[in-house]
């Protein structure tokens, strides 16, 4: 899923809720407060969602799997180094 997909369906769910809170007359500081707080859980659960995982190393038990770059900054594949973590 992507970060913009997210982000539309999280704001729709604010406008929503905006719109419920206006509609029982709640007073529009309170609904702007709720807003804004909502829009960072957006945000950060929408950044936490749809990142992408770190493709430079596989955690395998308790170990991290790294591969050896060379000074030609390449890796040959059979070649991995165990590190303890």
């Amino acid at each position: 899923m992507s970060f913009g997909l997210y982000s539309l369906g999280f704001a729709i769910v604010i406008g929503g809720l905006i719109y419920a809170a206006y509609l029982l007359h709640m007073p529009a500081h309170w609904i702007a407060v709720g807003a804004i707080v909502l829009l960072g859980l957006g945000i950060l659960t929408g950044v936490k969602v749809t990142r992408q995982k770190d493709p430079v190393g596989w955690a395998i038990g308790r170990n991290l799997i790294l591969p050896l770059l060379h000074s030609s900054g390449r890796c040959p594949r059979n070649q991995l180094q165990i590190l303890p973590t």
